[in-house]
């Protein structure tokens, strides 16, 4: 028998590719892909505005679970960039939750701001610097949304806004799911 033949038919020498090249390979086009995904989608308004409207519902929808469970009202107090969630004191009076790492003050990203309805009705929204510092001024405030520990609330309407003019709208009624949508212009 000649060299390298068996029942007279020749072996090949090719070894093709290893599992592991073979994983290494399918690793690498998925991490670039991942890549070329999210430096597409991060130039994307639309979906940084629906994002933001997701986080903020779903921090709403803490507050709320926390008044039922805490049996205690929460408030939402909003400025035209941020908005801070607060609590009733002894007193009565509403105070700005400071020591709360969930549900801090928080601010839009730049170039999004804030309309807010509640019962259909526009809301004068407070100063964003006193939002920050945490004292409105020095005067009593009060909230612009109201979390009862009854689970109840008062219906709201919250935009939020682009600088190019793209806006997702929050709702929410007395109990239930709250919703965003894309408002018809």
């Amino acid at each position: 028998m000649k060299n390298g033949m068996k029942s007279g038919l020749p072996i090949a020498n090719e070894q093709g590719f290893t599992l592991m090249e073979l994983l290494v390979v399918f690793f690498i086009v998925a991490l670039l892909s991942g890549l070329a995904v999210v430096s597409i989608r991060g130039n994307d308004p639309g979906a940084a505005v629906t994002t933001e409207a997701l986080r903020i519902r779903e921090l709403l929808d803490l507050a709320a679970r926390e008044s039922v469970f805490s049996f205690q009202e929460t408030g939402v107090l909003f400025g035209s960039k941020g908005f801070s969630f607060l609590t009733q004191d002894e007193t009565g009076q509403w105070n700005i939750l400071k020591k709360d790492d969930v549900l801090r003050t928080r601010t839009l990203p730049e170039g999004m701001t804030f309309s807010v309805w509640t019962e259909e009705v526009p809301l004068a929204l407070v100063d964003d610097e006193d939002l920050l510092d945490g004292s409105p001024g020095g005067k009593e405030i009060k909230p612009h949304l109201y979390f009862f520990s009854s689970g109840e609330r008062i219906p709201f309407r919250i935009q939020i806004q682009t600088a190019q003019g793209i806006v997702r709208e929050l709702t929410g009624g007395t109990v239930g799911a709250m919703t965003i949508e894309s408002p018809k212009p």
